[in-house]
């Protein structure tokens, strides 16, 4: 019997606390996205959230269900299919965890993370992660924590659908980006120690490293 992650508890801040202005939220800020924390922060009760999620998610399976000639103008090998339309086509390397190299937003509702902790959001919940390049440009002080979607495993799986909507948000294409030595991500990409790169060409190195040929 598949043993079930321990479940892992998400900082939270109620959305009444980011419109009070004398609200101090730095503690909770940085005991979410910190050096010893899981680099998420949910904000909950966001008004009219639930609604406006449902009504976005079940735009996806019109998406699934155009044409496939339409869906194939849709799609951007280029971008390994990370942007426009993808199914099947997206190929990560096995057995790597995502740690997007960018700041997040996920919409999700259920992530594992390496130390197999599993993380849950209630339906009117944002939740904020910070990725690898904010850690990079933070020196640490934000962290990035390397998680991952877990497919259900039961005998109706296949009958399973998940919709999510993600938005990322990134540096400049052309914006530097110093990898202090203290930090692993240059040494896989084979950067050396306070090496500068342009984000764009350090998004190059990620997906070449991490994804099959675009073929």
């Amino acid at each position: 019997m598949e043993q079930r992650p321990a479940s892992a508890r998400v900082v939270t801040i109620p959305f009444a606390d980011l419109e009070d202005r004398g609200k101090d939220l730095n503690g909770v800020i940085g005991d979410g996205f910190g050096r010893q924390g899981l680099g998420i922060v949910s904000i909950a009760d966001v008004p009219g959230y639930p609604e406006l999620r449902k009504r976005l998610l079940r735009l996806a399976p019109r998406v699934a269900n155009l044409p496939e000639e339409v869906k194939k103008g849709l799609e951007d090998p280029n971008s390994r299919y990370n942007f426009g339309w993808s199914h099947g086509k997206q190929k990560f390397e096995s057995g790597k965890f995502d740690s997007h190299h960018t700041a997040d937003q996920t919409y999700g509702q259920m992530m594992i993370f390496p130390s197999f902790k599993q993380v849950t959001f209630k339906d009117d919940e944002l939740a904020y992660m910070t990725g690898e390049t904010a850690e990079i440009l933070s020196r640490g002080h934000l962290r990035a924590t390397p998680h991952c979607v877990k497919a259900p495993s039961c005998e109706d799986a296949s009958l399973v659908d998940r919709s999510t909507f993600a938005l990322f948000v990134q540096p400049n294409w052309d914006e530097k980006i110093k990898f202090p030595s203290e930090f692993p991500y240059h040494q896989e990409l084979s950067i050396p120690p306070n090496e500068t790169l342009a984000y764009g060409e350090y998004s190059e190195r990620i997906l070449n490293k991490h994804y099959e040929a675009r073929t």
